[in-house]
């Protein structure tokens, strides 16, 4: 496991250890940084982002993930070869997401939920249950289908207008009694 000493100072870490600086930065951070219960290969990680350490088992980000800045992943999360995530998502424990998963920003993922390969999440949205259909696009929050989604917020939006519409009946029918 690092030490802060190392980290300010990768280069004495690979001088004190016999490594060449060609392969220095790139030693230190797979073979320093990266313990046992910490396997991260390969991968894009954002400024500020956190990603905890496993308390059993691994936190494991595999090889072609994006992580964007302002994400939180939680302890034994296991993400997927190629998959992205924007901006300020969350990641509760022990969720396994799959391969080639796309979130938008701000998505969150309850903990102890598998999502399935290919699986993409638009921004906001929140995922309270299993998504075991591969390839499953999803919105809102709870997530739901994106059709489904699309025809709900039309309905959403026009609830002005249906309340209004509905107390303009009310009055006459009242009115013709």
């Amino acid at each position: 496991v690092s030490n802060a000493a190392d980290c300010i100072d990768y280069q004495a870490w690979c001088a004190a250890n016999g490594v060449s600086d060609a392969t220095c930065l790139e030693t230190f951070f797979n073979d320093r940084l990266n313990d046992g219960d910490l396997p991260i290969r390969n991968v894009r990680i954002g400024s500020n982002t956190t990603i905890d350490r496993a308390t059993m088992g691994a936190t494991t980000i595999k090889k072609g993930a994006k992580l964007d800045n302002l994400i939180m992943v939680a302890h034994n999360v296991e993400i997927g070869e190629s998959t992205v995530m924007a901006a300020q998502t969350g990641i509760a424990g022990s969720t396994k997401i799959g391969k080639n998963v796309m979130f938008g920003g701000q998505v969150g993922v309850a903990g102890h939920l598998k999502v399935a390969d290919g699986v993409k999440a638009g921004a906001q949205t929140g995922i309270g249950g299993n998504i075991r259909q591969e390839g499953m696009v999803i919105m809102g929050s709870p997530a739901i289908q994106v059709m489904q989604y699309n025809k709900a917020y039309v309905v959403f939006r026009n609830l002005p207008d249906l309340k209004s519409r509905i107390e303009k009946l009310e009055k006459e029918l009242l009115a013709g009694k």
